[in-house]
This record gives structure tokens, sequence and C-alpha cells, in this order.
């Protein structure tokens, strides 16, 4: 039993220098950090970018390392392992769909049961783990005497079960939004605009008014956001500059809590839009936080829905472009005028 124990620390050898490999080749991972909701203590930008490393250290440790320097690297694989388990518990409770790009750029990234069953189970092989590096031999020097023994077979399965529970991505989401697509495809040359949904929404104040109607006179930003959403504080705390270059939109937030329950409500012009009954972020297929819509003047969405921090600061720097682009037009339609008078 000691022998096939050692299949433990070989496998979780993998599984941490895959995830931090595929970290390093998707820098745009570390915004899970965000999305887990991570404590600031441990979610500084040192922090962030050693993150990968550590991963990819660790696997090398629980591999290479003797006596009790084996021990102190297989508990502390065993320390990361349980605070993944607990941060994906404590995502799955939350009512948004959260990803957590645990492995960078592959395997499952939506936060799942299956999640917490495939994070259980590594923590499990962990365990076993701490067991087998209390040995003065490191795991490889011990695997190099193995030759070949029944026990491999062991192994296998265990391999099999440890990288099918990584890589899978479930059919099945937990949330029932997250089918939902935005309605442009990939490799659509030509934005297809569609109606502005005629349902009714809150503003602050308590008025009730439909989204269509909030764009009858100007064009409408509307950024969907969620207090339990990790990632949406640094977007809410973006929209003051959103509104400076964007003078002629109203930026608001789209708040699937009630006025009373939410920090970010506000009766300053323009109030946050109520949409607790969740009709308005369904129908405009922006489901997800953060996300973000523009509505135009002529009852027709005029871009969007984009979702995730970087995809709605990129959409801002589009339209901020384009109005600059017609403002430029205008001055230059008026000098143009008035030579000829």
């Amino acid at each position: 039993m000691t022998t096939a124990a050692l299949v433990c620390p070989l496998l979780l050898s993998f599984v941490l220098a895959l995830s931090g490999v595929s970290k390093l080749r998707a820098p745009g991972s570390s915004a899970a950090f965000d999305a887990l909701d991570v404590p600031r203590l441990f979610s500084t930008s040192l922090v962030r970018r050693g993150h990968p490393w550590l991963e990819v250290v660790l696997a090398v440790a629980l591999l290479m390392l003797p006596g009790p320097w084996q021990l102190a690297a297989a508990v502390a694989v065993l320390v990361l392992l349980v605070v993944y388990l607990w941060l994906i518990v404590r995502a799955l409770a939350s009512t948004e769909p959260v990803d957590c790009a645990c492995f960078g750029a592959i395997g499952s990234d939506r936060v799942t049961r299956w999640t917490v069953l495939r994070n259980s189970w590594l923590v499990l092989l962990a365990m076993i783990g701490v067991r087998v590096a209390m040995s003065e031999a490191s795991v490889l020097a011990r695997l190099v005497e193995l030759g070949s023994e029944a026990w491999w077979l062991a192994a296998v399965a265990a391999g099999v079960v440890t990288i099918a529970l990584v890589m899978a991505r479930p059919g099945q989401s937990e949330h029932p939004n997250d089918d939902i697509t935005p309605a442009a495809s990939e490799g659509q040359d030509e934005y297809l605009r569609r109606p502005t949904p005629h349902v009714p929404v809150s503003l602050a104040d308590g008025t009730t008014v439909s989204v269509r109607a909030l764009a009858e006179h100007r064009p409408q930003l509307l950024v969907h956001v969620s207090e339990l959403c990790g990632s949406c504080s640094a977007t809410v705390a973006a929209v003051p500059a959103w509104r400076a270059a964007l003078p002629e939109v109203d930026v608001r937030l789209l708040l699937r809590s009630g006025v009373d329950s939410s920090p970010w409500a506000s009766v300053n012009e323009p109030q946050t839009v109520h949409d607790v009954a969740g009709y308005a972020a369904v129908t405009m297929e922006m489901p997800r936080t953060p996300s973000a819509v523009l509505l135009g003047v002529d009852g027709l969405l005029a871009g969007g829905p984009v979702t995730g921090p970087d995809a709605i600061q990129a959409f801002v720097e589009d339209i901020t472009h384009e109005l600059e682009a017609a403002r430029q037009s205008a001055a230059t339609d008026a000098t143009e005028e008035r030579q000829h008078v």
C-alpha cells in the first residue's frame, strides 16, 4: 500500500505543474482572484504574479525534496488545496455564476458542484501525500526503485480519475442562465441590432419604467453588476471616469438587488436601475456579471452585450472613440457651413 500511495504526490505534482504553466500562458486568469473574492491580504499584485510560480515550485518540490523538506512541501500543498476548496465552496454558494480559471485556459472555468468534487479529490490526494512524505528518500528516488509492480494498476486508475476531474467540461451548468450567449456570433462582421426589450425595471427613487423608455432621449450604457461578484467592485469604481468620458451617454448600474439592500443604489442622476426579477438582464442576454450593453435612442441595442471587466473597458473605449469621431465630423461640417455662408 505504501508503494501505491506514491502515486498521490506524483499526480499532485502533475496537476500543480499543469495548473501553474497554464496560468502563466494565460495571464488574464489572475482575474479569478476578483471573481472568487480572495481576501485582500492574499490578493496583492505580488501574490497574483507569483501564484503560478508557487504552484510550479511546489510541483517540483513534491518530487525532488527528501526528508523534512519533502514533508514541508506536502503540507504546503495540502494547505493550498484546502484553501482552494474553501474558495470554491464559498463561490458555489453565491447566487451569481463564478469563473475560477483554476487551470488557466484549459479545463472547466465555471464553478459548479463538479468543481467541488474535483477539488475535494485533490485534497484527499494531498492528505495521502503528507503521509507519503514522512520518509527520508524523495518521491523520485523511491519511484526509481519500484520497477514494475502490480500497484501501478492502482496508479493508472487514480490517474484516470484525477485527469477526468480536472479536464472535464460538464454539459449541464449549475446556473440556468449560463446557456444564454450573445446575439453576435464569432466571426460575424456586422453587428446585428435588436430591439431594446420593453420590460419593466425600477429606478432608485421608486419609479417604474421600461428599459426601452430609459433610452427615449439619451443613449444608455447599462452596466450589470452584483454585490456578490468579486470582479464587479473595480467595474463600479470605473463608472465615474466613464461618465466623464461619455457626456452624451447615461452610464447606469443595473442591479438585481433592491434599493434598500444594495450599497451601490443611488438616486443621483443617472440613477441606478433595479432589475429584481431579472427580466431585463435575461432578455438582453447578459445574466453574468459584470456585463454591459448600450441602448440606442432609436429603440434598438447599439452595442453589446459584453462580459468581463476587460471587455467592458474595451467596449467603453470603443464608444468613446466613436463619439469623438462624431464630434470631429460635426465640427468639420459646421466649419464648412460657415465658410459657405
